[in-house]
């Protein structure tokens, strides 16, 4: 049985200069232009038009990398922990997927990927639990992302008790997966 999705062909009108600037995307990636267009529409199916609904303003990565290095660490964990538990909470309110723990995961590393933080890895084995976030941001960084994290998944879970491994480029989190709910007014029967 073969890996690969379904593909259905579609033919669209495109303006000749946004062609030309795809053309040359794509040759500077070495890329083809199917494997472009599907990224970009992936990405706004997956996360752009969900999260356009939150209003974010974009801060450049040296802004965030100046802030974060700014900040003291009770602070910063504060703030990273708080942010995770209510923002993120907020944005997975808009994305319209379930919000089973596999599917929380799946989401932290689309916002990861796609809000140019870094990558997701995500391994199971059974109810074991290793996630892993590459970035280049340094490793008050990666302490920062593990409190955000902790935060996002309190938000939802009352068990959840990971450990973490920092490291100047990378986050890596070991949990086992959490069980019961946290009460909340969508979610007052526990499920």
């Amino acid at each position: 049985m073969s890996n690969k999705r379904k593909s259905v062909v579609r033919s669209f009108r495109l303006p000749a200069d946004l062609c030309g600037e795809l053309e040359a995307e794509v040759e500077k990636e070495g890329t083809s232009l199917n494997n472009l267009v599907v990224s970009l529409l992936t990405k706004y199916v997956k996360y752009d038009r969900h999260m356009s609904k939150l209003q974010y303003i974009p801060l450049p990565k040296r802004v965030i990398e100046m802030l974060v290095e700014a900040t003291g660490e009770e602070f910063l964990k504060q703030i990273a922990y708080n942010f995770g538990r209510v923002t993120l909470r907020n944005e997975v309110d808009v994305w319209p997927y379930t919000q089973e723990f596999d599917d929380l995961l799946e989401f932290f590393a689309l916002r990861m990927k796609y809000g140019g933080v870094g990558n997701v890895y995500i391994n199971r084995e059974g109810d074991q639990y290793t996630v892993v976030l590459r970035h280049n941001l340094g490793e008050k960084f990666s302490k920062a992302w593990g409190w955000f994290l902790k935060g996002f998944i309190d938000a939802y879970y009352e068990d959840a008790d990971p450990t973490y491994v920092y490291a100047e480029d990378q986050l890596t989190m070991t949990l086992k997966a959490p069980t019961i709910r946290v009460r909340t007014q969508g979610n007052m029967n526990n499920d």
